[in-house]
């Protein structure tokens, strides 16, 4: 599962942040990508070798379906998950590879125009590292490279998916210039996000740092809900996830995730997300829907 999380604005003043170097959806509505937000520049899966607590090293990149998304009608005797585990619950890591979403919303900065989200948007779950620690790369760029990318750090245990970490990269054009802004985060302490037992109204909390931002979020289990993916059935937990930014990004971001139970795997996202940097303001709402549970 991937937070969009609000994307921080690179400063207008034409340089860079200072920092170098992973908003989702309500139902009625991805930081931007949002709940801990998103960027330009490549995110790797770096991670170390695991420990035996989770937490520290990286792992790799989250609802009304969208314009372009199939209708139950649409969608021809649509079958139950066959990749689903007899014990949905239990944590473990999502098949690697790039899944594609349905997508639309928008995004504005500042004063300037808001422009449209691209069509389509990609997660790209990477190959697990010891068959625990996964990142995840949501990507909402669009085909001029302006955008958010939010990749999320996070390690899968018996008693359920820590988060460990969040890398946020946001690139704008600035005054006919094109500036990527990078926060990478680290959950302090690492943050148990989905137990392998969960009931209504559970919820879990999470607190991020790192490169002069803080990203403090709660997590809300709502219920399950079947989404259909092309002509599969997939039965989701539906979790809102709140997320407020200070330090020297301002803001918030409010998702709803659908996810596939046990390896998290983002199905469906309502996000909204504002916030500013400096005297930057900037804004996004999006909906997603995955449209194949084949990666390619």
């Amino acid at each position: 599962m991937t937070p969009t999380a609000a994307p921080s604005a690179p400063d207008a003043s034409g340089t860079d942040s200072p920092m170098d170097g992973p908003g989702t959806p309500r139902s009625s509505t991805s930081a931007s990508s949002a709940a801990p937000a998103t960027t330009a520049g490549e995110a790797t899966d770096g991670a170390s070798d695991a420990t035996a607590a989770p937490g520290g090293d990286d792992a790799g990149p989250s609802p009304t379906a969208p314009a372009g998304s199939p209708s139950p009608a649409e969608s021809a005797s649509p079958g139950p998950d066959p990749s689903a585990a007899d014990s949905d619950e239990v944590p473990r890591p999502a098949p690697p590879g790039i899944y594609d979403y349905a997508t639309t919303g928008e995004s504005q900065l500042g004063d300037q125009p808001a422009q449209p989200l691209p069509a389509v948007t990609t997660l790209e779950v990477f190959a697990p590292v010891n068959g625990a620690k996964q990142s995840r790369r949501r990507d909402m760029r669009g085909a001029d490279g302006n955008g958010s990318v939010t990749t999320t750090m996070m390690e899968h245990a018996g008693d359920g998916t820590w988060l460990t970490g969040l890398l946020l990269q946001t690139t704008v054009e600035v005054f006919g210039s094109q500036f990527t802004d990078t926060r990478d985060l680290s959950a302090m302490p690492p943050a148990l996000i989905v137990g392998t037992e969960l009931t209504v109204g559970d919820v879990a909390t999470f607190h991020l740092e790192g490169d002069d931002m803080v990203a403090d979020g709660t997590m809300t289990f709502t219920g399950r809900e079947d989404i259909i993916v092309g002509t599969t059935v997939v039965t989701t937990n539906v979790i809102d996830v709140d997320i407020t930014f200070s330090g020297s990004v301002e803001g918030r971001s409010d998702s709803t995730w659908w996810v596939r139970p046990g390896d998290l795997l983002l199905v469906q996202e309502v996000a909204t997300s504002e916030g500013s940097q400096g005297s930057v303001t900037f804004r996004s709402s999006s909906e997603s829907r995955m449209t194949s549970l084949t990666p390619h």
